[in-house]
């Protein structure tokens, strides 16, 4: 009896507003939904460095833009967000220096 194909979970996208030190606005992929948030917000601040490459950036927190609630790193996005929602990451300049003179670009939440 042949296999029937696994059916792919369809591929999900959120709008992301971003506000502080960079005001943008666009649509993010993220795969199945299935990332951390922490995850997620490691893409999201890697999209907002390539729009901004010359801004050193870092997320001090990520909010469902519907209400406002705070989106914790550890929660899987599948469990607190939809597909096609908004969320509003807050982002600061920073200059991280690690010593050799060289910039690094956080990548996490700030805690």
């Amino acid at each position: 009896m042949p296999r029937l194909p696994v059916p792919t979970p369809p591929a999900w996208r959120l709008s992301v507003v971003t506000e502080g030190a960079a005001e943008l606005k666009f649509i993010l992929p993220c795969d199945d939904g299935s990332m951390t948030v922490l995850e997620l917000t490691r893409r999201l601040v890697e999209r907002c460095q390539s729009l901004t490459p010359s801004v050193p950036l870092v997320a001090d927190r990520l909010v469902d833009a519907r209400d406002g609630s705070t989106l914790f790193p550890e929660d899987s996005a599948r469990e607190v967000l939809d597909d096609g929602d908004t969320v509003k990451v807050f982002l600061r300049r920073t200059n991280t220096d690690n010593g050799s003179g060289a910039m690094q670009r956080p990548l996490v939440l700030a805690r």
